[in-house]
């Protein structure tokens, strides 16, 4: 049996996280030329830093009922989806800013076109996945999972 883990002390660090989130510089030569996927390696990396490891995350996840790490879950959510941090796992290998490149158009228009033509339902991330990869600017490379 592992031993209880002391909430204000990871509450303390996702809040850290999230300070950091906030305040990356995220210019727009960096969204340019940074993909989703990279950020979330530097993503990890400063987790890890903060001893937000994968087992701490899934066990603070099953943690209901305190309102300080709710709040502090609910924070640093907020702060990702207000960065535009998140994506959907199909769009990982897109850059941060693709939704404003022109590059880009083609391949999201591509996606949502493709979206539009399945019946209502689920679509599977791996099919998605595929739309992407074939309507990526010619001069992108994307990172094979």
């Amino acid at each position: 049996m592992t031993a209880p883990l002391d909430i204000p002390h990871y509450v303390k660090q996702i809040e850290l996280l999230d300070g950091w989130v906030s305040t990356y510089p995220l210019t727009k030569e960096f969204r340019e030329k940074t993909t989703y996927r990279q950020f979330h390696e530097l993503l990890k990396a400063k987790q890890a830093e903060l001893g937000l490891t994968r087992e701490v995350w899934l066990q603070l996840s099953e943690i209901e009922g305190d309102s300080d790490l709710d709040s502090a879950w609910m924070e640093y959510g907020m702060t990702l989806d207000h960065r535009e941090l998140v994506c959907p796992t199909y769009m990982l290998d897109l850059p941060l800013n693709a939704y404003w490149m022109d590059e880009y158009e083609p391949t999201l228009k591509a996606v949502d076109d493709y979206i539009e033509q399945q019946p209502q339902g689920p679509i599977s991330d791996e099919a998605l996945l595929e739309v992407v990869r074939k309507n990526m600017p010619v001069s992108t490379n994307m990172t094979a999972n």
